[in-house]
C-alpha cells in the first residue's frame, strides 16, 4: 500500500502549482466570468482540497498508530 503521507505531498505539490497558475491567470483574465468562475468553483475547489490534505494528514496518522500497535 502507497503511503498516505507521499499521496498528501503530491495532492499537495499539484495543488499549489494549480493554484499558482490560478493566481497567473488573473493577469490575462480579470472579467465577471473569471469572478464567476472563482466564487462557483474556485472557492469550492480550494476549499476542498484543504479539507481533504487536513484529513489525509488525520488518516496517516491514525495508520501510523495502528502500524505501531500492530508491531
Amino acid at each position: 500500500m502507497p503511503d498516505l503521507n507521499v499521496s498528501q505531498e503530491q495532492l499537495n505539490e499539484v495543488f499549489q502549482r494549480l493554484r499558482q497558475r490560478w493566481l497567473n491567470s488573473g493577469d490575462a483574465w480579470n472579467d465577471k466570468v473569471r469572478r464567476e468562475f472563482e466564487n462557483n468553483y474556485w472557492r469550492t475547489i480550494e476549499a476542498e482540497t484543504q479539507a481533504t490534505l487536513k484529513e489525509m494528514g488525520k488518516l496517516a496518522h491514525i495508520i501510523n498508530q495502528a502500524r505501531r500497535n500492530v508491531r
